[in-house]
C-alpha cells in the first residue's frame, strides 16, 4: 500500500503512559499525571478540548519524549537512519518539481497560523485486516477501479487526535494530509475520518507525490520516499511549516520543521495494555507554534537537534 517500503524502526511507546481518555472527561476529579505522578483536579469541556491553563501546564510533550526511554531511543535512531539515507541528488530532485503541483496545494485565502502537515499511516489511523475490537471501524478499500473489486479493511483512530484537528483548524491553523500510500488507500481511510467531521485543507497522496518528480525528469529515476516540503511553497514560507510524522525519515530533508510521533499500534490489547496518550500532549505543544516566527528555530531548540545531528554524521546533503 505504501510507495516505499517502510522498515519497523521504531520501538512499542514506553509502558510508563498512562489513562488516556479518562484525561477528557466532562469531570475529570484527581486524574493522575502520567509524568509526575500528581494528582489534579480539572473541569474540562468535552467538545472544546478546554482544559484550564493549570492542567495543559503539565501536559508537556518534549518532556514527555525525553522522559520516556524507549520512545527518546526510538526517536534517536529513527533520526539516525534518516541522516544516513540523504542524498544530495535527491534534495536537488526534490527542489525540481513542475511549479504546476506547487500551485495545486497553494494556500487557500483565510489562514492565519502555520501550515501542519500530518501523516496518515501510524500517525492518525492504525489499519488491519481482521477488527480485533470495537474500536476498529469498517472501511471499503478499491482494489480496482475498473471492476470495483474492494476488500474491508478495518481503521483505528488515535485517541485525541479528532479533538486535536479540530481544534487546529478553529484556530486558523492550515491542515494538510500527506499520505505516504495510494489514493485508493487515502480514500478508504479519508472516509472513517469524515465521519468523525475531520477536514483538511489539502490531500496529497503518493501519485502525487511520484507524479511531481516526474514532470520535469526524461529518464527513469529511483523513487524517493520522503515527504517533499517543496509541493507546498508556492505561497507559503519554509518557516511556517511543520511536519508531524512517526518516522524522521519522512521530513530528512527538512529536519527542523518535523515533529516526531511515535507510532501508533492501535487501541490497548492483553499484550499491550496500555493507550496511547501522546496527541493529547502534541496537541498543546502544536498550539504553541502558531505564535512563533519561525518553527524551524524552536524544533531545533526544543529537541537539540544539533546535538543528535552530531550523534550520527555531518551530512552536507542537510546544509
Amino acid at each position: 500500500m505504501a510507495f516505499h517500503k517502510r522498515q519497523s524502526l521504531l520501538m512499542t511507546p514506553s509502558q510508563q503512559l498512562g489513562h488516556s481518555r479518562k484525561l477528557l472527561q466532562m469531570k475529570t476529579v484527581g486524574a493522575a499525571n502520567p509524568i509526575t505522578g500528581s494528582r489534579v483536579k480539572e473541569e474540562h469541556d468535552m467538545q472544546n478540548m478546554k482544559p484550564s491553563s493549570e492542567f495543559f501546564s503539565r501536559l508537556n510533550y518534549v518532556k514527555l519524549l525525553k522522559e520516556d526511554r524507549q520512545t527518546l531511543q526510538a526517536w534517536s535512531k529513527s533520526f539516525c537512519d534518516a541522516i544516513n539515507e540523504v542524498k544530495i541528488d535527491n534534495k536537488d530532485r526534490l527542489k525540481n518539481i513542475d511549479s504546476r503541483f506547487q500551485r495545486r496545494f497553494s494556500q487557500l485565502p483565510g489562514i492565519t497560523k502555520k501550515t501542519i502537515v500530518f501523516g496518515l499511516d501510524r500517525v492518525l489511523v492504525k489499519t488491519n485486516f481482521e477488527k480485533e475490537s470495537d474500536e476498529w471501524k469498517p472501511a471499503n478499500l478499491t482494489l480496482n477501479a475498473k471492476t470495483c473489486q474492494k476488500i474491508k479493511i478495518y481503521v483505528s483512530v488515535r485517541p485525541f487526535v479528532v479533538n486535536t484537528l479540530k481544534q487546529l483548524r478553529r484556530a486558523g491553523c492550515e491542515l494538510i494530509l500527506y499520505s505516504s500510500s495510494q489514493y485508493n488507500y487515502t480514500s478508504a481511510i479519508l472516509e472513517t475520518l469524515e465521519k468523525e467531521k475531520i477536514e483538511f485543507h489539502h490531500i496529497i497522496s503518493s501519485e502525487d507525490h511520484e507524479d511531481a518528480l516526474k514532470s520535469i525528469e526524461k529518464r527513469q529515476l529511483k523513487s524517493i520516499g520522503t515527504k517533499n516540503i517543496n509541493l507546498l511553497l508556492h505561497n507559503r514560507k519554509e518557516r511556517d511549516i511543520l511536519f508531524v510524522d512517526c518516522g524522521v525519515k519522512e521530513y530528512a530533508y527538512k529536519i527542523t520543521n518535523g515533529i516526531f510521533v511515535p507510532p501508533f499500534e492501535g487501541p490497548p490489547t492483553d499484550k499491550r495494555p496500555v493507550p496511547d496518550n501522546y496527541f493529547l500532549y502534541l496537541f498543546e505543544y502544536l498550539k504553541e507554534f502558531t505564535e512563533v516566527f519561525d518553527v524551524r528555530q524552536k524544533i531545533e531548540r526544543d529537541f537539540d537537534i544539533k546535538n543528535l545531528f552530531h550523534q550520527s554524521f555531518k551530512n552536507p546533503a542537510l546544509q
